[in-house]
Protein backbone atom coordinates (compact mmCIF):
# COMPACT_ATOMS: atom_id res chain seq x y z
CA UNK A 1 0.00 0.00 0.00
CA UNK A 2 2.37 2.36 0.66
CA UNK A 3 4.69 1.74 -1.74
CA UNK A 4 1.59 2.32 -4.33
CA UNK A 5 0.95 5.37 -2.52
CA UNK A 6 4.86 6.62 -3.28
CA UNK A 7 4.67 5.69 -7.05
CA UNK A 8 1.34 7.53 -7.01
CA UNK A 9 2.88 10.74 -5.88
CA UNK A 10 5.89 10.36 -8.03
CA UNK A 11 4.19 10.33 -11.09
CA UNK A 12 1.97 13.16 -9.90
CA UNK A 13 4.91 15.62 -9.13
CA UNK A 14 6.58 14.28 -12.80
CA UNK A 15 3.85 15.10 -14.79
CA UNK A 16 2.67 18.55 -12.87
CA UNK A 17 5.16 20.12 -15.21
CA UNK A 18 3.00 18.93 -17.80
CA UNK A 19 -0.43 20.65 -16.39
CA UNK A 20 1.63 23.60 -16.09
CA UNK A 21 2.57 23.87 -19.40
CA UNK A 22 -0.88 23.08 -20.81
CA UNK A 23 -2.33 25.87 -18.69
CA UNK A 24 -0.20 28.64 -19.83
CA UNK A 25 -0.41 27.69 -23.53
CA UNK A 26 -4.31 27.52 -23.25
CA UNK A 27 -3.92 30.94 -21.39
CA UNK A 28 -1.55 32.30 -24.78
CA UNK A 29 -4.35 31.18 -26.96
CA UNK A 30 -7.11 32.48 -25.48
CA UNK A 31 -5.49 36.21 -25.40
CA UNK A 32 -4.60 35.80 -28.59
CA UNK A 33 -7.82 35.43 -29.54
CA UNK A 34 -9.30 37.87 -26.88
CA UNK A 35 -6.28 41.04 -28.21
CA UNK A 36 -6.00 39.50 -32.29
CA UNK A 37 -7.27 42.32 -33.74
CA UNK A 38 -5.34 44.92 -31.90
CA UNK A 39 -2.17 43.42 -32.18
CA UNK A 40 -2.19 42.90 -35.82
CA UNK A 41 -3.51 46.55 -35.96
CA UNK A 42 -0.47 47.42 -33.95
CA UNK A 43 2.25 45.24 -35.20
CA UNK A 44 1.51 47.15 -38.25
CA UNK A 45 3.26 50.20 -37.00
CA UNK A 46 6.44 48.30 -35.88
CA UNK A 47 5.89 44.56 -37.05
CA UNK A 48 9.54 43.39 -36.58
CA UNK A 49 10.09 44.72 -32.73
CA UNK A 50 6.06 43.98 -31.77
CA UNK A 51 6.40 40.59 -32.82
CA UNK A 52 9.82 39.60 -30.97
CA UNK A 53 8.82 40.80 -27.73
CA UNK A 54 5.32 39.08 -27.97
CA UNK A 55 7.47 35.46 -28.92
CA UNK A 56 9.97 36.46 -26.02
CA UNK A 57 7.14 36.94 -23.54
CA UNK A 58 5.33 33.53 -25.09
CA UNK A 59 8.61 31.63 -24.72
CA UNK A 60 9.59 32.51 -21.09
CA UNK A 61 6.16 32.02 -20.06
CA UNK A 62 6.34 28.74 -21.28
CA UNK A 63 9.76 28.07 -19.96
CA UNK A 64 8.92 29.53 -16.69
CA UNK A 65 5.63 27.34 -16.27
CA UNK A 66 8.05 24.32 -16.18
CA UNK A 67 9.20 25.13 -12.71
CA UNK A 68 5.58 25.75 -10.83
CA UNK A 69 2.84 23.69 -9.97
CA UNK A 70 -0.92 24.63 -10.47
CA UNK A 71 -2.59 25.95 -7.38
CA UNK A 72 -5.22 24.00 -5.97
CA UNK A 73 -7.78 26.42 -6.81
CA UNK A 74 -7.75 30.08 -9.45
CA UNK A 75 -6.81 32.58 -6.91
CA UNK A 76 -9.69 35.66 -6.93
CA UNK A 77 -6.88 38.14 -6.93
CA UNK A 78 -5.44 36.83 -10.29
CA UNK A 79 -9.07 36.30 -11.62
CA UNK A 80 -9.47 40.12 -10.33
CA UNK A 81 -6.60 41.44 -12.89
CA UNK A 82 -7.84 39.11 -15.86
CA UNK A 83 -11.37 41.06 -15.47
CA UNK A 84 -10.12 44.45 -14.97
CA UNK A 85 -8.16 43.88 -18.27
CA UNK A 86 -10.99 42.23 -20.35
CA UNK A 87 -13.32 45.38 -19.19
CA UNK A 88 -10.53 47.70 -19.70
CA UNK A 89 -10.91 46.48 -23.55
CA UNK A 90 -14.62 46.64 -23.75
CA UNK A 91 -14.42 49.81 -21.87
CA UNK A 92 -12.23 51.10 -24.83
CA UNK A 93 -14.49 49.88 -27.24
CA UNK A 94 -17.34 51.37 -25.82
CA UNK A 95 -16.41 54.47 -26.04
CA UNK A 96 -14.63 54.01 -29.54
CA UNK A 97 -11.12 55.70 -28.31
CA UNK A 98 -8.15 54.80 -29.76
CA UNK A 99 -6.45 51.84 -28.01
CA UNK A 100 -3.50 50.85 -29.45
CA UNK A 101 -1.22 52.43 -27.23
CA UNK A 102 -3.17 50.82 -24.20
CA UNK A 103 -3.15 47.06 -25.52
CA UNK A 104 0.48 46.11 -24.35
CA UNK A 105 -0.14 47.65 -20.20
CA UNK A 106 -4.05 45.29 -20.64
CA UNK A 107 -2.35 42.26 -22.28
CA UNK A 108 0.37 42.68 -19.91
CA UNK A 109 -2.46 43.05 -16.87
CA UNK A 110 -3.92 40.18 -18.18
CA UNK A 111 -1.27 37.98 -18.17
CA UNK A 112 0.30 38.25 -15.58
CA UNK A 113 -3.64 37.99 -13.72
CA UNK A 114 -4.04 34.44 -15.42
CA UNK A 115 -0.33 33.57 -13.93
CA UNK A 116 -1.28 34.46 -10.20
CA UNK A 117 -4.49 32.77 -10.77
CA UNK A 118 -3.35 29.54 -11.98
CA UNK A 119 -0.19 29.61 -9.51
CA UNK A 120 -1.25 31.64 -6.71
CA UNK A 121 0.48 34.76 -5.84
CA UNK A 122 4.10 33.57 -4.75
CA UNK A 123 4.94 30.89 -7.72
CA UNK A 124 3.47 33.99 -9.94
CA UNK A 125 6.32 36.15 -9.39
CA UNK A 126 8.22 33.74 -11.45
CA UNK A 127 6.41 35.10 -14.88
CA UNK A 128 6.63 38.80 -13.65
CA UNK A 129 8.99 39.70 -16.12
CA UNK A 130 7.48 38.04 -19.11
CA UNK A 131 4.79 39.72 -18.37
CA UNK A 132 6.10 43.14 -17.74
CA UNK A 133 8.09 42.36 -21.54
CA UNK A 134 4.38 43.15 -23.08
CA UNK A 135 5.03 46.65 -22.47
CA UNK A 136 7.82 47.24 -24.79
CA UNK A 137 4.97 46.32 -27.54
CA UNK A 138 3.83 49.95 -26.85
CA UNK A 139 4.30 51.92 -29.58
CA UNK A 140 5.93 55.69 -29.45
CA UNK A 141 3.02 58.46 -29.37
CA UNK A 142 3.13 59.66 -32.39
CA UNK A 143 3.51 63.57 -30.77
CA UNK A 144 6.43 62.48 -29.45
CA UNK A 145 7.67 60.66 -32.74
CA UNK A 146 6.72 63.77 -34.74
CA UNK A 147 8.34 65.87 -32.48
CA UNK A 148 12.22 63.96 -32.77
CA UNK A 149 11.79 62.70 -35.83
CA UNK A 150 13.40 66.05 -37.70
CA UNK A 151 15.88 66.72 -35.58
CA UNK A 152 17.07 62.83 -35.71
CA UNK A 153 17.38 62.95 -39.60
CA UNK A 154 19.62 66.10 -38.69
CA UNK A 155 22.01 64.81 -36.58
CA UNK A 156 22.07 61.44 -38.64
CA UNK A 157 22.65 63.29 -41.62
CA UNK A 158 25.56 65.30 -39.82
CA UNK A 159 27.34 62.38 -38.36
CA UNK A 160 26.91 60.45 -41.19
CA UNK A 161 28.67 63.39 -43.63
CA UNK A 162 31.50 63.93 -40.68
CA UNK A 163 32.14 60.23 -41.10
CA UNK A 164 32.47 59.92 -44.55
CA UNK A 165 34.99 63.12 -44.41
CA UNK A 166 37.19 61.17 -41.84
CA UNK A 167 37.57 58.76 -44.81
CA UNK A 168 38.04 61.66 -47.10
CA UNK A 169 34.92 61.04 -49.07
CA UNK A 170 33.95 65.03 -49.84
CA UNK A 171 30.39 65.48 -49.06
CA UNK A 172 27.80 68.89 -49.40
CA UNK A 173 25.38 68.75 -46.58
CA UNK A 174 21.80 70.60 -46.37
CA UNK A 175 19.86 69.56 -43.92
CA UNK A 176 18.71 66.13 -44.24
CA UNK A 177 20.11 65.49 -47.83
CA UNK A 178 24.10 64.60 -48.04
CA UNK A 179 25.23 65.58 -51.70
CA UNK A 180 28.63 64.05 -53.26
CA UNK A 181 30.99 66.30 -54.78
CA UNK A 182 31.85 65.74 -58.42
CA UNK A 183 28.66 63.42 -58.38
CA UNK A 184 24.45 64.42 -58.87
CA UNK A 185 23.68 61.43 -56.90
CA UNK A 186 22.71 62.92 -53.01
CA UNK A 187 21.38 61.26 -50.21
CA UNK A 188 18.17 61.96 -48.22
CA UNK A 189 18.07 60.60 -44.34
CA UNK A 190 14.36 60.04 -44.26
CA UNK A 191 12.42 59.27 -40.88
CA UNK A 192 13.07 55.13 -41.03
CA UNK A 193 17.31 56.07 -41.65
CA UNK A 194 17.67 58.18 -38.22
CA UNK A 195 18.13 55.17 -36.45
CA UNK A 196 15.13 55.39 -33.96
CA UNK A 197 14.03 51.97 -35.21
CA UNK A 198 17.35 50.56 -34.70
CA UNK A 199 17.78 52.13 -31.26
CA UNK A 200 14.40 50.55 -29.93
CA UNK A 201 15.18 46.74 -31.53
CA UNK A 202 17.86 47.30 -29.26
CA UNK A 203 16.33 48.26 -26.20
CA UNK A 204 13.87 45.42 -26.26
CA UNK A 205 17.16 43.08 -26.37
CA UNK A 206 19.29 44.74 -24.10
CA UNK A 207 16.43 44.45 -21.57
CA UNK A 208 15.69 40.84 -22.39
CA UNK A 209 19.67 40.44 -21.74
CA UNK A 210 19.86 42.49 -18.50
CA UNK A 211 17.36 39.88 -17.44
CA UNK A 212 19.39 37.15 -18.57
CA UNK A 213 22.44 38.05 -16.84
CA UNK A 214 20.80 38.73 -13.73
CA UNK A 215 22.59 42.10 -13.81
CA UNK A 216 22.05 44.96 -10.82
CA UNK A 217 19.49 47.91 -11.30
CA UNK A 218 22.75 50.15 -11.93
CA UNK A 219 24.09 47.72 -14.61
CA UNK A 220 21.03 47.22 -16.71
CA UNK A 221 20.56 50.33 -16.50
CA UNK A 222 24.22 50.96 -17.63
CA UNK A 223 23.84 47.73 -20.10
CA UNK A 224 20.49 49.28 -21.90
CA UNK A 225 22.27 52.68 -22.34
CA UNK A 226 24.80 51.33 -23.99
CA UNK A 227 22.80 48.67 -26.39
CA UNK A 228 20.83 51.71 -27.52
CA UNK A 229 24.20 53.76 -28.16
CA UNK A 230 25.68 51.21 -30.15
CA UNK A 231 22.83 50.55 -32.10
CA UNK A 232 22.46 54.31 -33.56
CA UNK A 233 26.58 54.27 -34.28
CA UNK A 234 25.85 51.35 -35.98
CA UNK A 235 23.43 53.61 -38.37
CA UNK A 236 25.54 55.93 -38.50
CA UNK A 237 28.28 53.41 -40.06
CA UNK A 238 25.18 52.23 -42.51
CA UNK A 239 25.13 55.46 -43.22
CA UNK A 240 28.68 56.60 -44.15
CA UNK A 241 29.08 53.12 -45.52
CA UNK A 242 26.40 53.77 -48.21
CA UNK A 243 28.06 57.22 -49.26
CA UNK A 244 31.33 55.86 -49.19
CA UNK A 245 29.82 52.69 -51.82
CA UNK A 246 27.96 55.34 -54.03
CA UNK A 247 31.18 57.90 -54.08
CA UNK A 248 33.02 54.68 -55.73
CA UNK A 249 30.60 53.02 -57.81
CA UNK A 250 27.72 55.38 -59.09
CA UNK A 251 24.83 54.35 -60.49
CA UNK A 252 26.07 50.62 -60.24
CA UNK A 253 25.84 50.48 -56.46
CA UNK A 254 22.55 52.71 -56.36
CA UNK A 255 20.72 50.03 -58.60
CA UNK A 256 21.66 46.98 -55.83
CA UNK A 257 20.79 49.60 -52.95
CA UNK A 258 18.05 47.61 -51.66
CA UNK A 259 19.89 44.58 -51.45
CA UNK A 260 22.85 45.96 -50.05
CA UNK A 261 20.20 47.33 -46.81
CA UNK A 262 18.69 44.21 -46.32
CA UNK A 263 22.20 42.33 -46.23
CA UNK A 264 23.79 44.98 -44.50
CA UNK A 265 21.28 45.61 -41.69
CA UNK A 266 21.49 42.04 -40.60
CA UNK A 267 24.88 41.59 -40.36
CA UNK A 268 25.33 45.14 -38.44
CA UNK A 269 22.54 44.31 -35.95
CA UNK A 270 24.69 40.71 -35.33
CA UNK A 271 27.84 42.98 -34.76
CA UNK A 272 25.98 45.56 -32.50
CA UNK A 273 24.63 42.28 -30.67
CA UNK A 274 28.36 40.94 -30.14
CA UNK A 275 29.40 44.53 -28.95
CA UNK A 276 26.43 44.81 -26.57
CA UNK A 277 27.55 40.81 -25.35
CA UNK A 278 31.19 42.24 -24.64
CA UNK A 279 29.70 45.32 -22.74
CA UNK A 280 27.93 43.45 -20.60
CA UNK A 281 31.10 41.22 -19.86
CA UNK A 282 32.93 44.40 -19.23
CA UNK A 283 30.51 45.33 -16.29
CA UNK A 284 30.78 42.02 -15.22
CA UNK A 285 27.64 40.58 -16.17
CA UNK A 286 28.44 37.19 -17.08
CA UNK A 287 26.00 34.62 -15.61
CA UNK A 288 23.14 33.48 -17.01
CA UNK A 289 20.33 32.73 -15.28
CA UNK A 290 18.23 29.13 -15.19
CA UNK A 291 15.34 29.47 -17.39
Amino acid sequence: MSTASVSFETDRSAIAPVYSVLAVGAVLLLEGVLFRERLVAMTLQSQTVQWFVFAVSAVLLLAQARRVQLARELQPAGIALVLISCSGLLLLDALKRPWIPTTPLLLAVCTFGSMWALFGAAEAKRELFPSAYLLLMTPLPTLLTVTIDLPLQNLSAALAAGAAGVFGIATDRAGTTIGLAHSEISLRIIGDCNGLRSAIAMLAVSILLAWLLRARFWKAVALVLGAVAIAYAANIVRLASILALVSKFGDRFVSHLHTFEMWGDALLFLASLALVFQFARVLGCRTFREI
